[in-house]
């Protein structure tokens, strides 16, 4: 975007000497010349690599790819309705805020702003179009209101925010040059001998402090989080397995390690989201073997398209075991029959569930088998050094959520098997190895595991259940009509301890247990009164 308003402005006051007939067609195929990658497109396109993106071999789908139109021309997100400009004063004032605080420590954005007057202030003077302050300054000003008019990443999402975030760099660029503009007259304050000297020290000050501040967090040499993500995801399936996914960091990685390193090129890796584009039949079916497409696109509601439950049914093999990793792309039936894909359910056994025909659903034996085969195994990074807009981030949301998956899937199966005891205490024993795995527990891994115990009949749960309550109450920031029935069942408890305390006896469950218990009570006393 910085190039439009300055080749605007070379070409206006150098145009005596660029705009003529011996020396505009030059620059404008040296403009072309920069856009020589494209002509290998279409020929690459006629034989496109697994996972290579659109078809590239026809005009049309040339175009596409080259306006990017299936995410938008001039747009970074597909999947957001906002118009044009919602955003513009809020991103302004959030790039304001990063660069003036965080990039430069905040000591710096007045010497920057003393540069922009002085830029302006040199190129006013001039009384001419011809100063590069007044390009730089056009240049900057064209770049910011555009991009940030076009721009429709949703910035109160974590994520979205940090991938909107690196599109500063280049603004950055002009920031910092505007710094450096602004210090000059400074350190002309100082005698001559001090002047260059205290400049430099001060420089190398600043840029040591930002290391000192930020190298801990910014150090990435040990950054292996995504490659060992795919590898959870990719590495434990059975042999000739069927993988479906959907998500960036899920694709991208199982990618990766089977076209980079080779692992596992075995199993048949299929991205929702580039199934429902209407190439993707055409250009990369070839790539797996013994798999039918039922038609010439993912899409139920098109005449050429086709189902997921088609698809299934197309390819359900006992040889070759389908797994799903990251959710299904689009619920084939209603919300209130529990979305998913008619004819089959998906079952918890890892990091991606197991799909199965539900005409052949596994014993409770055989799926605790399969799960125990297939535990995911990964060290997630530290949440405290890659905040909630960082791909690393994603990986250890997901790796909990599939640690979580299992013991949570089955106390739902044993609740709709007349709490069927043996799935309960499965339950219950992964819910306990969770619970002590994860440094800081969320609420609803206590309030499970609380559920867990309180419909077990075994003796010696009761305590259980209420540390998991007690601790859950702790927690949470549910509101008191969530949460008023477990509230009730902690402070039955807590008078029945005061009962026995009375009669002179000790409480019938661990000290630890009765203060959490105690807490608990009194954090949330207004709704048991």
């Amino acid at each position: 975007m910085y190039a439009v308003p300055l080749v605007l402005w070379m070409l206006f006051v150098a145009r005596a000497q660029l705009l003529t007939l011996r020396t505009f067609p030059i620059l404008i195929l040296a403009g072309l010349l920069g856009l020589t990658p494209y002509a290998y497109l279409p020929f690459a396109g006629k034989n496109a690599g697994f996972g290579a993106w659109g078809e590239m071999d026809s005009m049309e789908g040339f175009l596409t790819h080259f306006l990017r139109k299936e995410y938008g021309t001039f747009r970074l997100y597909s999947g957001n309705d906002n118009k044009h400009g919602e955003q513009l004063s809020k991103a302004l004032v959030l790039y304001v805020k990063n660069v003036s605080m965080e990039s430069m420590l905040t000591i710096g954005a007045p010497v920057a702003l003393l540069g922009v007057l002085r830029s302006l202030t040199e190129s006013l003077s001039a009384r001419s179009l011809d100063s590069a302050g007044f390009a730089i300054a056009l240049a900057f000003t064209f770049y910011m209101v555009l991009f940030h008019y076009l721009s429709n990443l949703p910035l109160d999402q974590p994520l979205y925010f940090g991938v909107h975030m690196r599109f500063w760099m280049q603004a950055h660029i002009v920031a910092f040059a505007w710094l450096g503009l602004g210090a000059a007259p400074i350190w002309r304050l100082l005698p001559p001998r001090f002047a260059s000297p205290t400049a430099a020290l001060c420089t190398l000050a600043l840029v040591a402090a930002q290391i000192g501040l930020h190298f801990k967090k910014m150090d990435q040499s040990s950054n292996d989080y995504v490659h060992n993500y795919g590898l959870m995801n990719l590495e434990k399936l059975p042999h000739n397995s069927m993988l479906i996914v959907k998500g960036d960091v899920i694709t991208n990685s199982v990618r990766y390690l089977q076209r980079c390193e080779g692992v596992r090129l075995d199993v048949q890796h299929f991205d929702q989201s580039m199934m429902t584009y209407e190439w993707f039949v055409k250009k990369q079916a070839r790539h797996f073997k013994n798999i039918t497409f039922p038609n010439l696109v993912y899409n139920p509601y098109k005449e050429i398209g086709y189902s997921m439950e088609l698809f299934l049914e197309s390819n359900l093999d006992p040889s070759r075991p389908m797994f799903l990793c990251g959710g299904w792309y689009h619920d084939e039936l209603p919300t209130d029959m529990g979305g998913g894909i008619p004819g089959f359910k998906t079952w918890a056994v890892g990091a991606c569930d197991r799909i199965r025909s539900e005409e052949s659903p596994p014993s409770l034996a055989e799926w605790i088998s399969e799960a125990e085969a297939l535990s995911p195994t990964y060290t997630p990074p530290d949440a405290a050094k890659y905040p909630e807009d960082t791909w690393e981030r994603v990986t250890l949301t997901d790796y909990w959520a599939a640690k979580h998956k299992l013991p949570y899937s089955l106390l739902t199966w044993a609740m709709a098997h007349n709490d069927d005891q043996e799935a309960l205490q499965q339950s219950a024993a992964r819910f306990e190895d969770l619970i002590a795995e994860h440094p800081d527990p969320p609420d609803y891994f206590y309030k499970n595991a609380g559920i867990v115990y309180g419909r077990l009949r075994m003796g010696g749960n009761q305590c259980k259940m209420i540390s998991s309550f007690a601790n859950f109450l702790i927690k949470t920031n549910e509101g008191p009509h969530e949460t008023k029935d477990i509230v009730k069942i902690v402070k039955d408890y807590m008078v029945h301890v005061k009962r026995l305390k009375k009669a002179g006896q000790k409480a019938d469950c661990e000290k630890e247990t009765v203060l959490v218990a105690k807490a608990a009570y009194k954090r949330h006393k207004p709704i048991a009164k």
